[in-house]
């Protein structure tokens, strides 16, 4: 399960972590905003699993994408890409962010759907796939920061 080592490790560490040095102490925003990054940075395992899984299957690795199937790895892809919209959902539900903080979000989750289609595709598809996916991390982390500055944290 390194997607979710990846998560915490390239997610959710550094952000708490970073805020926790620079602050003293515990920030609720930096883990709130923490968890979309780890989510989508655990995408991006996910996607680039893909391309390698009749390879990995021949030699019996078993990674999720060999253990899931195409289908699997798709749905799978797909809900970590929801459980960073709604992380952010619950943070705007607690009143902890604004509503216009989930218009990103949101907008990136539709370029999932797209990569998550693209996941069960011909090469070029798949390319396509983790390029999007590389692009929802970056763009999502950005916006992310840009949350923060607004908000304070």
């Amino acid at each position: 399960m390194g997607e979710i080592a990846v998560g915490i490790g390239f997610g959710v560490l550094p952000v708490v972590g970073a805020a926790w040095l620079q602050a003293g102490s515990h920030v609720p925003l930096a883990a709130l905003l923490s968890l979309p990054l780890g989510c989508w940075i655990a995408a991006v395992l996910i996607a680039n699993e893909v391309p390698d899984a009749a390879a990995d299957e021949g030699a019996d690795k078993r990674t999720l994408a060999v253990r899931l199937g195409p289908r699997g790895t798709r749905v799978l892809y797909a809900g970590v890409q929801a459980a960073a919209a709604a992380s952010l959902a619950g943070g705007v539900s607690l009143d902890v962010l604004p509503v216009w903080s989930l218009v990103v979000p949101v907008a990136l989750l539709g370029l999932a759907g797209i990569a998550a289609k693209d996941l069960s595709g011909s090469r070029l598809d798949l390319t396509r796939a983790i390029k999007l996916t590389l692009a929802i991390h970056l763009a999502g982390g950005l916006w992310l920061c840009l949350l923060a500055a607004v908000a304070g944290g």
